[in-house]
């Protein structure tokens, strides 16, 4: 990845935004060595959007699936370690059928 200040990145950006248009090219801009902002191919950002609301949609329907879960008297006494665990293999067999 490529990582550039934001004064670099303001004098060179019409050339960045064409590498990045062209060959798929992401450059991450700092200011005062932080990172603030990333430049990605507008494309790829919205795949990565619905991919993340597509995740959430599946999260939200698994916990509204177990909501069970939290009114059931034998859960009162688990740890939330030992309730998390069970959470994930519910899920992962969830994801894997």
């Amino acid at each position: 990845m490529n990582t550039l200040s934001i004064t670099e990145a303001r004098k060179r950006l019409p050339e960045l935004v064409n590498k990045v248009y062209l060959n798929s090219k992401s450059f991450t801009i700092t200011k005062g060595g932080i990172e603030m902002a990333k430049i990605v191919r507008a494309d790829e950002s919205s795949i990565t959007t619905r991919n993340k609301k597509k995740n959430i949609q599946k999260a939200l329907k698994l916990a509204r699936s177990i909501k069970w879960i939290w009114d059931d008297k034998k859960w009162k006494n688990k740890s939330s370690v030992e309730i998390a665990n069970y959470l994930r293999e519910k899920a992962w067999n969830s994801h894997a059928s």
